[in-house]
C-alpha cells in the first residue's frame, strides 16, 4: 500500500510538470512565434524570444532535483508533436531528441554548477524561494541552453544565423524567466496578501506592485562581483533579467487598472447581529427608501424587523432611537431568524439589483403567499421583479416624477383638481402600460431592439395622449 502511494505521488508530480511545461509551450507557440515569424523567420524554426517553458525547466529543478529531468523531457516531445508543424519537425527530426535533451538537463547543469561553487540553491524541506539565487541560475541554464542548441542545430543553421540564434535562445529563456519568476513572486505575495486578510483591490495591488525582482538585486549584485562570488558575464545577465522584470512593471499596473474595474468595493468585514426578534414586517435595505417606509409604518403601530448589511447605516439608525440587524438581507438564515416563515409582508429596498431580484425569487419560492413590495431600479427591472414574484412594484423615481409634474400643470394654467385627475390618469395608464409591456419583454432582448415591445409601446404613448385628453376635455365641460 505504502509503494503504491509513492507510485500515485510521483505520477502525480510527473503529470504536473509535464502539463505545465506543455500549456507555456502552448502560450508561447500561440502568442510569441507568431509575432516573431513576422519579423525574424528564419530563426523562428530554432528559438523563440520569450521561452515561458524555460521558467518552469528552473522552478521544476528547484523544487525536485533530478527527478524533474524526465517530465521536463515528455513535456517537449508533446509539445513539439502538438504544436510543432510536421515539414518543421520532419526538418528537425534527426536532432530532435538531442535538442529536447539539452533544454532537460540545462536547469540542472547550472543548478550543479552553483552546488560544486558551495551554494546548493534547491527548495529543500522549507520550500522557501532564494529570488536572486533561482535569477542566477535560469541566467546560467539559458546560457547551457542557447550553447547546446547551438550545436545541436549546427547542421541546420546557416552560419551566418548560429550567433543570431544563440541570441535568440538566450533572450527567449531570459525573457520567459523574468515572466515566471513575476508569476511566482506573485503567487506567493497573493497567498500572503490572503492570509494577513487583504481583500479585493487591496490584495491586487500589493501582488502586482510587487511581483518585479526588485532594485535592491542591482546592488546585491553588484556587491557579488566585488566580492568575487559571480562572474562579471553572469552578473550582467542576472541585471538583464532583472530589469526586464522591472519593465513589465507597468504593464502589471495596466493588469491591476483592468482587474480593478471589474470589481465591486467590498466593505469591511463583519459579524451579523444574532437576531432575536420576529415581526409581521421585515424591511431588507434601510437607506433613503426603507427608512421611511421604516417610520411610516412603526410610526403606525407595527412592528418591524429591519435588516442592512451596511454597518454605518445601522449605527445611524441606532443614534435616532431606529432598532436594525446587521447582517446580509439576501441570507437565508437571516431572513429565517427574522420570523420570513411568520411575516405578513416583506420590504425589499436593497441598492443591487441583481440581489433585490434574487431575494424577491427566494421569498416568493419560500412563502407563496407572502406579500413582497419591492423597489425597482427602473422599467426593466421593474419586469425582472414582476416575474421573480413580487407583488407591489414601485420605482424609486416614479411617484416622485409624477409629483413634480403635477406642480409643473398647476403652474401653466390648471387648476389643483385638474392637475390631480392628470396625474391620476398617467399613473393607472402608466399601470395598465406596464402589464402590457411585461408580455412582450424579453430579458435577453435590449426593449429598444424588441420589435414587439416597441411597437406595443407606441401604441400605448397614442392611448395615454387620447386619454389625457379625453380628461381635460371632461373637465372643461365639468367647469362650464
Amino acid at each position: 500500500m505504502i509503494q503504491f502511494s509513492r507510485f500515485r505521488s510521483r505520477f502525480q508530480v510527473f503529470a504536473v510538470l509535464t502539463a505545465a511545461y506543455v500549456i507555456c509551450h502552448g502560450l508561447t507557440a500561440w502568442g510569441v512565434t507568431p509575432v516573431q515569424q513576422r519579423f525574424l523567420p528564419e530563426l523562428t524554426v530554432f528559438a523563440s524570444l520569450v521561452y515561458l517553458p524555460h521558467g518552469v525547466r528552473v522552478l521544476s529543478v528547484w523544487l525536485f532535483g533530478w527527478k524533474a529531468v524526465l517530465p521536463l523531457a515528455a513535456g517537449a516531445f508533446l509539445s513539439e508533436l502538438i504544436f510543432t508543424a510536421a515539414n518543421v519537425r520532419q526538418l528537425m527530426q534527426p536532432v530532435l531528441l538531442e535538442s529536447i535533451a539539452v533544454g532537460a538537463v540545462s536547469s540542472l547543469a547550472a543548478f550543479e554548477v552553483f552546488r560544486l561553487l558551495g551554494r546548493n540553491l534547491h527548495a529543500g524541506q522549507a520550500r522557501r524561494m532564494a529570488w536572486k539565487g533561482l535569477l542566477a541560475v535560469g541566467a546560467l541554464a539559458s546560457v547551457f541552453n542557447s550553447i547546446g542548441q547551438s550545436v545541436v542545430f549546427s547542421g541546420l543553421i546557416f552560419p551566418g544565423d548560429q550567433l543570431p540564434v544563440m541570441a535568440v535562445y538566450a533572450a527567449g529563456d531570459l525573457i520567459g524567466l523574468a515572466l515566471l519568476v513575476i508569476v511566482a513572486k506573485g503567487a506567493v505575495l497573493y497567498l500572503l496578501g490572503k492570509l494577513f486578510k487583504l481583500k479585493g483591490r487591496d490584495r491586487w495591488l500589493f501582488t502586482l506592485s510587487l511581483a518585479q525582482a526588485g532594485e535592491f538585486g542591482f546592488v546585491l549584485l553588484a556587491f557579488a562581483v566585488q566580492i568575487n562570488v559571480l562572474p562579471t558575464d553572469l552578473s550582467e545577465k542576472l541585471l538583464l533579467v532583472i530589469a526586464l522584470t522591472m519593465l513589465i512593471t507597468p504593464l502589471l499596473f495596466i493588469l491591476y487598472d483592468q482587474i480593478s474595474k471589474r470589481m465591486r468595493d467590498s466593505g469591511p468585514s463583519f459579524k451579523p447581529d444574532e437576531i432575536n426578534e420576529e415581526g409581521p414586517v421585515i424591511i431588507a435595505g434601510i437607506g433613503r427608501f426603507g427608512q421611511i417606509v421604516n417610520r411610516l409604518v412603526q410610526h403606525s403601530g407595527f412592528k418591524t424587523v429591519v435588516l442592512d448589511h451596511d454597518m454605518q447605516t445601522i449605527q445611524l439608525m441606532r443614534r435616532f432611537g431606529f432598532k436594525g440587524f446587521l447582517g446580509d438581507p439576501t441570507r437565508p438564515e437571516l431572513l429565517k431568524a427574522a420570523g420570513l416563515m411568520k411575516a405578513r409582508v416583506l420590504v425589499v429596498a436593497l441598492d443591487d439589483k441583481d440581489k433585490a431580484t434574487m431575494l424577491v425569487s427566494y421569498a416568493r419560492r419560500q412563502r407563496p403567499d407572502l406579500h413582497i413590495v419591492v423597489r425597482a431600479y427602473d422599467r426593466n427591472h421593474v419586469f425582472q421583479l414582476f416575474r421573480a414574484g413580487a407583488d407591489d412594484i414601485v420605482r424609486e423615481t416614479f411617484d416622485s416624477s409624477l409629483r413634480a409634474g403635477r406642480y409643473v400643470l398647476e403652474n401653466v394654467g390648471l387648476s389643483g383638481f385638474e392637475a390631480a385627475e392628470a396625474e391620476q390618469t398617467f399613473y393607472a395608464h402608466d399601470r395598465h402600460a406596464l402589464r402590457q409591456l411585461a408580455e412582450v419583454w424579453d430579458p435577453n432582448i435590449p426593449p429598444s431592439e424588441n420589435a414587439a415591445y416597441v411597437a406595443r409601446s407606441r401604441e400605448l404613448e397614442k392611448e395615454l395622449e387620447a386619454a389625457l385628453l379625453n380628461r381635460a376635455s371632461e373637465d372643461k365641460r365639468k367647469s362650464a
